[in-house]
């Protein structure tokens, strides 16, 4: 029987802000194959997998979250147009729209 300290969720390929696109999707018909992002990590939350209860998990998201372009900067150490936001790497102690929390023990 497996034990595992933590989860590691890896996806690249296309999306938007809130889904992913499955093999079948065409973003520009709005396919029924897409999946949110919201349902993949509600897979994951305690009352779904309790085996990953109180066990960090990660998500990377390697696609694309909407449809605004970044032109890049021009950069004197870079011999072309650099992605404003290339060097960032988001973490957030909680989901959009919720409070975080610092546990506490009584």
């Amino acid at each position: 029987r497996a034990s595992y300290d933590s989860f590691v969720f890896y996806f690249s390929g296309h999306g938007t802000d809130d889904a992913i696109f499955g093999s079948h999707s065409d973003p520009a018909k709005n396919m029924e194959d897409d999946l949110e992002i919201n349902e993949i990590i509600e897979m994951f939350q305690p009352t779904r997998a309790r085996k990953l209860a109180g066990k960090p998990k990660i998500f990377f998201w390697d696609c694309c979250r909407g449809v605004l372009e970044d032109k890049g900067i021009l950069s004197d150490t870079i011999t072309f147009n650099a992605p404003q936001h290339q060097d960032f790497l988001y973490g957030f102690a909680s989901a959009p729209h919720y409070k975080a929390y610092i546990g506490t023990r009584a």
